[in-house]
């Protein structure tokens, strides 16, 4: 019986290492491990306990509740107008909209009281996103790149605070879980809605 000294189970060790790191790394490059990453992300964020919302930032969105008591979208823009004042003298330091106005209305009357009620509260972020789908963050630059942006019409657009992206990037198996800092378009830089709103509000 042959037994293998300390020098030769030391590059075997070695070898089996090596090799056990480049099949791994193969493996890594392949995205076999993709998967399962994402999968044990989603655990983590299961098993965190859902933050309370601030009261004093408010997202202004659209939910099944609301279409059954106004009725089919667009509604009169001086509803908006109005909700906008109510929210200002209630105290809220921030007033973030995931809602487009991207047409002007039948009624310019409707949109200039619209406008005049954003840039009288002074603290409205109005959002915007590109329509084409973006894949991934380039590895260069602070900034994304697009080539199209869709904002709300004027006089509304220009009313606000600052406008903000609304764009999220899915992950290979088609969740969203990442959301863009900042969009470039053009000369004119674009945040995240929820980091604009947070800029706001410690400001």
């Amino acid at each position: 019986m042959s037994i293998l000294k300390p020098k030769t189970l030391l590059s075997a060790s070695l070898q089996l290492g090596l090799w056990l790191g480049l099949i791994i790394y193969a493996l890594f490059l392949l995205g076999i491990f993709e998967y399962p990453e994402l999968g044990a992300l989603d655990i983590r964020y299961r098993l965190k306990d859902e933050s309370v919302p601030n009261k004093d930032i408010v997202m202004v969105v659209i939910t099944h509740r609301c279409l059954t008591q106004l009725g089919n979208f667009p509604w009169p823009r001086t509803y908006h107008a109005k909700l906008i004042d109510y929210l200002k003298s209630a105290g809220a330091r921030v007033i973030a909209f995931d809602i487009f106005f991207s047409q002007a209305s039948l009624d310019p009357k409707e949109d200039i009281a619209l406008a005049q009620s954003i840039k009288s509260a002074g603290n409205v972020i109005l959002p915007v996103f590109t329509p084409y789908r973006i894949s991934k963050i380039p590895r260069e630059g602070n900034f994304i790149p697009v080539e199209n942006i869709i904002e709300s019409t004027q006089p509304i657009a220009g009313a606000a605070y600052k406008q903000a992206h609304i764009n999220v990037l899915s992950d290979k198996d088609g969740i969203y879980r990442k959301i863009p800092l900042t969009m470039q378009y053009s000369d004119t830089t674009y945040n995240n809605l929820g980091m604009e709103a947070a800029l706001l509000f410690l400001k």
